[in-house]
């Protein structure tokens, strides 16, 4: 999708206000910012915000939770520049908070790395302080009401009060027209994932919902935590390290990874400029091999399909629409089974 996209806001009033803003800016940004206009930009960007400790003692700020409350704001901090052009299209980036800016380009998702299960084997302190900090910003985003949130990630390793916000958010949104959603990962890791994923699946045969071929890698992302979101475009990381840190790693096998030298609290908008740029520079060769990927999926299937006894008796379509319906069936079942365990959550604190 393009970076100028219609928002729907008025034009913008005052044409000499527009041009000092943009001059604002260095030359570099604004050259790389119209060639960002030029090109697609990602629908869905996940971030692990990585850095926030080595920034709380390279700042001499006392303690680690210090770090961790700046990197939280940071998703909130005001640098990020929106100007827009008199037909309503967005074009450069104008003074607003990192996550509605974001959006607004266009940006449909963005999933950030919280709280990995691997993070409760941080002294205990620590593991508070971080959750604590994620639930007021899990209310703070809910309260505002401006994108739909989603928290991923296996809640019930998770303090029981914490539970309860998360169960309460999944079964009452505000809202049920979001355009825009944060989906924030805790409790999480991708092995967690899969595997409860494989055993849901295994839940679907014992009980005679799905049968043998049914079972492929579409069900299991179906069965995924993220299954509500569209792929991953892009992959940022801040602070240098370069790895995943066993995050989205099912979701992210087409996606450009963006490996940043500067930790997450010192982010700036050429950070964000430059990964974008880089996104669109290899977005043809991504998108082709993600097209080979499902029409390879495809005829996968069809070879199962004639290697199988069923064609004896079913046409090819007629086996797609008995497997689909088959599926949506599980899936039905899954999800209210998944929702009954959150009203059972809330139970408990009534």
């Amino acid at each position: 999708m393009s970076c100028i996209v219609d928002t729907g806001v008025p034009e913008f009033p005052f044409e000499e206000e527009r041009k000092n803003i943009e001059l604002q800016l260095k030359w570099y940004h604004r050259l790389a910012m119209r060639l960002m206009g030029s090109g697609n930009l990602p629908q869905h960007v996940a971030f692990i915000m990585d850095g926030n400790r080595r920034y709380a003692r390279g700042q001499n700020l006392g303690h680690v939770s210090e770090g961790h409350k700046k990197g939280a704001s940071k998703l909130y901090e005001v640098n990020i520049l929106f100007l827009f052009e008199p037909n309503n299209h967005v074009l450069i980036l104008f003074t607003k908070q990192i996550i509605d800016s974001l959006m607004e380009m266009g940006i449909k998702e963005i999933t950030v790395y919280a709280f990995s299960i691997e993070n409760f084997k941080r002294p205990v302190g620590e593991v508070s302080d971080l959750l604590t900090l994620i639930k007021m910003k899990l209310l703070e985003f809910q309260k505002e009401n401006k994108h739909g949130i989603r928290v991923i990630g296996d809640i019930e390793v998770l303090p029981k009060e914490f539970q309860t916000v998360v169960a309460e958010m999944a079964l009452y949104p505000h809202r049920n027209d979001y355009t825009s959603f944060l989906n924030i990962a805790v409790g999480y890791t991708s092995r967690a994932e899969m595997t409860a994923a494989i055993n849901d699946m295994n839940w679907g045969a014992i009980n005679g919902y799905l049968r043998n071929d049914d079972i492929n890698d579409t069900l299991l992302e179906s069965c995924l935590w993220t299954a509500a979101s569209p792929p991953v475009d892009l992959v940022f990381r801040s602070s240098g390290e370069v790895r995943l840190s066993d995050f989205l790693l099912w979701q992210t096998g087409y996606s450009p990874l963006i490996f940043e030298e500067a930790l997450w609290p010192e982010m700036q908008l050429r950070h964000m400029i430059k990964a974008f740029l880089k996104y669109q520079r290899y977005n043809d060769i991504i998108q082709e091999a993600k097209r080979r990927h499902y029409q390879n999926r495809e005829l996968k299937e069809q070879l199962n399909f004639t290697q199988s006894s069923f064609q004896e008796t079913q046409s090819y379509i007629e086996y797609q629409t008995e497997k689909k319906t088959r599926i949506n069936n599980f899936l039905n079942k899954l999800y209210d089974r998944r929702r009954n365990r959150l009203k059972e959550i809330l139970a408990t604190v009534q």
